[in-house]
């Protein structure tokens, strides 16, 4: 017998979203070597990588470029894409940057 499975459905995020957009991100790189070098403490990283995710996607939100997978109207999965000419907002800072380049590199 087949299950049914439900499908996934895309839809753009909105600044509502944020909160489940970092904590996706943050347990999605919790393992991340580079990370877990730096930041050896589980509870330290996920909130590190939570708030540095939030302020990128809404960096993003704003060339509309932050897409939510979602199954039964839960949010799955997230895809940050910046354009061409667009960087990681300069709000960030130095450190933010050099995590989020850790996070691209990885």
């Amino acid at each position: 017998m087949k299950s049914k499975q439900t499908p996934i459905s895309l839809r753009p995020l909105s600044p509502l979203h944020l909160p489940a957009v970092g904590t996706i991100f943050s347990r999605a790189f919790l393992a991340d070597p580079a990370l877990k070098g730096l930041f050896p403490d589980d509870d330290d990283r996920k909130e590190l990588v939570r708030h540095l995710m939030e302020a990128i996607a809404s960096t993003a939100l704003s060339h509309s470029r932050v897409i939510g997978a979602f199954h039964d109207d839960c949010l799955v999965g997230v895809a940050i894409w910046l354009p061409p000419g667009h960087s990681v907002d300069e709000k960030l800072g130095h450190f933010g940057r050099f995590v989020w380049s850790l996070l691209v590199t990885a």
